[in-house]
């Protein structure tokens, strides 16, 4: 420790009188190589880790697979129950219902032996079946059946006789003809009534059923099985490896105390195991298997490819500190040009050489930076010149509106002067047409105002085209304090002159009529110009109504000023409110406003 205090103490001594090469070389050993390595070990560890536990959440999902298949096959075992407990042959033959051993090998050989062989054929799990009598005056006519004093002598005699109606006994003993345990299951048989028992079912399983459940764990060589009661009990087990039984049978009984399955590690042994409960057997399955054996291709892997990254760290070190030293040539060169460079002093920087890298390319960004400066001053001045230029144009362009008012007034006032009565009428109603449509302080107005300013509108059109355009507007509600948004009656107005009336050779009449009904106020215009298309009208009142997207209006036929004064009434007044489009027949258009009264009444 006083050594490497020493150390320390020297380098932090030394460093600031060092070169920029050397310094750039400590700080490579203790920024990037010492660091990496540290990372690289515990990088190596973390995914040494990560290995392990994806390792045990595979063996987990195996295991619970086997584990579901082998329940399948038990449940379909235990469902062949039903068959004899409902069968009224076997019922009769159990009772012992029959007064010669004829009568009984009769119903054997034509009800009962069919039913055996019906249940054999449609489960392979099933080894046999045999049926224990309670009555002692039943013929046992083998193999379908059995004495009862053979199940006496059998130490699960006790458990079976405790078994309630409709409830099973999976037992599990060790075979003689097999490495891995056979399976046996029982349940009483009682008469149709169920008040009596008559007998015992006892159904041996196949061992392939055992087999395929290990099968499908036992996946390497080193796997190893153990089967143990909820009680950690051994049932099953490795004999030739004692401590390891030992320690894994240990381990899992802590854990069956909170999970029915899992998976954990025996830390001593760094053993793996896995865990799961079948619920039928009432028993936990485990399986094992040694750390080493997992890891062993994994290890030589992970150290071969360290120790290369080593051995490539260290190379290009000895490549990065040459490139360095000659790179830092150059950088201190220019670092000392600017160190002179300064508002009295913006010279170029020539001592350049014929690389054409980075420090090339930031020698002449540094020049050109230089040159920038040297106009910065005068370039902003301009900019800002030009800036105010343009401000003082788009105030000329601003034409007040009480000027164009003031222009209107004159030309009306010598029209009359002139006697040009006509002149005069049409300048003052295209003034308060342009005098509402430039008051633009306000978004509301009252439906009164409004229509004026259709009013004035419609005689402007009047006016241009004579006696062809005949219009009425009929009130017969209360409109001079019922607050509307501006401009919802003039682009409708318009449409009907331009779509409707404009390609009428007949005169134009528009009749606009605003009345109350049911808590809403109603504007009706009609017209009697061409119409429209019934596809199109069709396609419009879709849109309206939310059926059909807008962009099948964004068309030259129009539409959109339609949707938009829709949305805005719905928007003012609620979407109870809006608009509604339909054919006036025989001839023209009929568009009604529906705006929702409510409190709406002051402006």
């Amino acid at each position: 420790m006083i050594l490497l205090e020493l150390l320390a103490k020297r380098m932090i001594f030394m460093l600031p009188k060092t070169k920029i090469v050397q310094k750039l070389f400590v700080g490579y050993l203790l920024m990037v190589l010492i660091p990496f390595l540290i990372f690289g070990y515990f990088v190596y560890n973390q995914a040494q880790s990560r290995f392990l536990e994806q390792y045990l959440r595979n063996r987990q999902e195996l295991i619970e697979q086997a584990s579901n298949s082998l329940q399948v096959d038990l449940t379909q075992v235990e469902s062949v129950y039903q068959l004899f407990q409902y069968n009224e042959y076997m019922l009769e033959y159990l009772s012992g219902n029959y007064r010669s051993e004829s009568q009984y090998v009769y119903n054997l050989l034509k009800n009962i032996r069919p039913l055996y062989s019906f249940v054999s054929v449609g489960n392979k799990q099933i080894q046999g079946i045999r049926m224990y009598s309670i009555n002692p005056e039943v013929e046992t006519l083998e193999p379908e059946f059995g004495e009862t004093n053979e199940l006496i002598h059998k130490p699960e005699y006790g458990e079976i006789q405790a078994l309630p109606p409709g409830k099973g006994l999976w037992v599990m003993k060790q075979s003689t003809s097999q490495q891995y345990p056979s399976l046996i299951y029982y349940q009483k048989i009682y008469n149709s009534q169920f008040s009596k028992q008559i007998g015992i079912m006892e159904i041996k399983v196949s061992d392939d059923v055992i087999n395929m459940l290990m099968e499908k764990i036992k996946t390497k060589k080193d796997d190893r099985v153990l089967i143990i009661s909820p009680d950690s009990k051994l049932l099953f087990g490795d004999l030739d490896h004692t401590e390891e039984v030992q320690l894994v049978q240990k381990s899992a009984s802590a854990i069956i105390q909170e999970s029915k399955s899992g998976h954990y590690i025996v830390r001593g042994k760094r053993l793996l195991s896995n865990m799961v409960t079948v619920e039928s057997l009432d028993v936990v399955v485990i399986s094992y298997t040694n750390e080493k054996g997992v890891f062993e291709n994994l290890k030589k892997e992970l150290q071969f490819v360290a120790l290369g990254g080593v051995i490539c760290l260290f190379m290009l070190s000895a490549v990065y500190y040459w490139i360095v030293s000659s790179l830092t040539k150059r950088i201190v060169k220019l670092s000392r040009h600017m160190r002179r460079v300064g508002f009295d002093n913006l010279s170029m920087y020539t001592e350049r050489t014929n690389d054409r890298d980075e420090i090339d390319y930031l020698t002449s960004s540094y020049n050109a930076m230089l040159q920038r400066i040297d106009d910065l001053v005068n370039k902003v001045h301009r900019e800002e010149l030009l800036r105010k230029e343009a401000d003082y144009k788009v105030l000329q362009a601003q034409i007040k509106p009480h000027f164009l008012y003031n222009t209107l007034e004159s030309i009306r006032m010598m029209a009359e002067v002139n006697e040009a009565p006509e002149v005069a009428n049409f300048t003052h109603t295209f003034g308060k047409l342009i005098r509402y449509s430039l008051s633009n302080d306000k978004f509301e107005t009252t439906l009164h105002d409004e229509l004026e300013h259709v009013r004035n509108f419609l005689q402007i059109h009047k006016i241009r085209v004579g006696e062809r355009l005949d219009y009425a507007i009929e009130v017969d509600a209360r409109i001079n304090r019922f607050v509307c948004p501006r401009f919802i009656l003039q682009p409708l107005v318009e449409n009907s002159i331009i779509h409707g009336l404009s390609r009428l050779r007949k005169q134009w009449m528009i009749r606009l009529r605003i009345y109350e009904e049911n808590g809403y106020l109603k504007v009706e215009i009609k017209d009697n110009g061409v119409g429209i298309e019934a596809d199109r009208l069709r396609m419009i009142q879709g849109v309206l109504h939310g059926e059909l997207d807008l962009e099948r209006l964004q068309t030259e036929s129009g539409g959109l000023g339609v949707y938009n004064v829709h949305e805005r009434i719905k928007s003012f007044y609620g979407n109870q409110s809006g608009l509604s489009l339909n054919s006036n027949d025989p001839n023209g258009m009929i568009c009604i406003i529906q705006m929702y009264k409510g409190e709406l009444e002051s402006c």
